[in-house]
C-alpha cells in the first residue's frame, strides 16, 4: 500500500471515504491470504458514522468468519456503560453482522483493575493473533485510530 493523502470536505464524506478503503483493504487481504484479517477499532465519536455504514454494507460484501476484531482504544469501564467503546461499536456494528462471537475480542473484565484488564488482553491477544518477527509479536493488519474534538488520539497499540 502507497502512502495516500484524501481530504474530505464533511464528517459524512470522511465515514463514507474510510469504509470505502476499509473494506477494499480487508477485501484484498482475504483475497490474497489463508489468515484472517486482524483490525483493531477506535473507539470515541470519530469511527461511529463509519462502523454504521460497515453494517449497512449488503450481506457478503465482507466474509466476517474472517476477521479478527480488537478494541485499540477501550475506557476501563463495564461493556455496558454509556462510556464503554465496546458497547458504541456492538450498538453500531457487531448487531448488524454476521461476526462468529469468537472473531470478537474485547477487553477482559473492563472496569475491574486497570493492569489486570491491560494483563489479560495482552495474553488474549497473543493466544490469538497471528505471530511475525524474531520476537513473534502478534501481528494486526490495521489499527483504526479516531481524532478527537480537542486534536487528541487514544491508543492501547
Amino acid at each position: 500500500m502507497r502512502d495516500q493523502l484524501h481530504v474530505c470536505h464533511d464528517a459524512e464524506s470522511l465515514a463514507v471515504h474510510a469504509r470505502n478503503w476499509l473494506v477494499r483493504l480487508m477485501n484484498q487481504h482475504l483475497a490474497s491470504s489463508q489468515r484472517p484479517f486482524s483490525l483493531a477499532l477506535a473507539g470515541g465519536s470519530t469511527p461511529k458514522r463509519m462502523y454504521q455504514l460497515l453494517a449497512e454494507l449488503p450481506a457478503g460484501e465482507i466474509d466476517w468468519r474472517r476477521v479478527l476484531l480488537m478494541w485499540g482504544d477501550e475506557r476501563n469501564v463495564p461493556c455496558d456503560d454509556a462510556e464503554s467503546n465496546f458497547r458504541m461499536v456492538k450498538e453500531n456494528l457487531l448487531d448488524h453482522i454476521a461476526i462468529p462471537a469468537e472473531n470478537v475480542l474485547p477487553v477482559p473484565n473492563p472496569g475491574e483493575s486497570a493492569g489486570a484488564a491491560a494483563d489479560a488482553y495482552e495474553k488474549l491477544l497473543k493466544q490469538t493473533l497471528p505471530t511475525t518477527g524474531k520476537r513473534a509479536l502478534p501481528s494486526i493488519d490495521c489499527v483504526l485510530l479516531g481524532m478527537g474534538a480537542d486534536v487528541h488520539t487514544a491508543s492501547l497499540f
